[in-house]
């Protein structure tokens, strides 16, 4: 009995480190509960100083209007557009380019990787000026193409991949080598199949980058018609005015989707960022 009173005893460490795991947790969680109840006040509650947390009638008139009256419904479909492909794209070629590098061997193989890596290290500042001049030369400026080809490749998420194939056991590639399959066959039917995590993680990363993306699509394009959710958000404003409340309401319709997403995928998402380092 006297063991058991031991082990239920509130030990002060554990205490302090609970409460600040629990003040972290609200201090990111504040903004986000800001955002949701802003969505259903008007303009000048959300305006009001001091804050007036709670709306002083709940309607779902900020909603209508967003959703009916902004062409939202089109920076939904364009985001959903550009998102899917771009995913789908890149996630097909970093498992290739991962693949080749982890599995294969060629000469120059460890150097080329060592210079790919090396990439992470540039910012990404420094690349939107020849990506951009590339577009103007294709002539792929205010158009889809502008939006997903420059991401096919993610320097990241190859590095990932590479790790996760690395960690896989040869003797699988081999046992398939004795079987007659080649290297299509070993990389679709028998080492992908065991790249679940791997492969949900960097869908999570790439979903996640691209549905928030604003400085790429705000440089290549210009029609409204293409315009995408971030474009959409920032444009609810002008010289003089900032319509907060639609701007927050339309804040909640566009991160819904990004929570849906991270919920279903945050345990491979830890997964992955706990093997990412694994025998290089």
């Amino acid at each position: 009995m006297t063991e058991k009173l031991k082990r239920r005893r509130i030990r002060p460490r554990s205490v302090l480190i609970h409460a600040v795991l629990l003040l972290g947790t609200v201090t990111m969680l504040l903004p986000f509960l800001w955002m949701l109840l802003a969505s259903f006040k008007t303009y000048q509650e959300v305006m009001h100083i001091p804050i007036i947390w709670l709306p002083s009638s709940w309607n779902l008139d900020n909603y209508v209007e967003v959703l009916g009256n902004m062409h939202f419904g089109r920076y939904f479909f364009n985001t959903l557009v550009v998102t899917f492909l771009t995913t789908a794209i890149q996630l097909t070629f970093c498992a290739l380019t991962a693949y080749g590098f982890s599995r294969l061997r060629f000469p120059g193989r460890d150097a080329i990787f060592f210079g790919f890596i090396c990439l992470l290290m540039v910012p990404t500042q420094m690349l939107i000026v020849p990506r951009y001049i590339m577009m103007v030369k294709f002539h792929w400026l205010d158009s889809y193409a502008a939006l997903i080809i420059p991401h096919f490749i993610s320097i990241y998420g190859t590095f990932l991949l590479r790790q996760y194939f690395m960690a896989l056991p040869r003797d699988l590639e081999d046992a398939a080598k004795i079987d007659g399959c080649g290297y299509i066959q070993i990389f679709l039917q028998v080492l992908m199949p065991l790249m679940t995590n791997a492969c949900l993680a960097l869908v999570v990363y790439t979903v996640v980058f691209n549905w928030n993306d604003l400085l790429w699509p705000l440089l290549v394009l210009n029609s409204e018609k293409l315009r995408t959710l971030a474009i959409g958000i920032a444009s609810m404003r002008d010289e003089h005015t900032v319509a907060r409340h639609l701007m927050m309401t339309a804040g909640v319709i566009s991160t819904f989707p990004l929570i849906l997403v991270f919920a279903f995928g945050q345990k491979k998402l830890i997964e992955s960022m706990a093997l990412s380092g694994i025998k290089g």
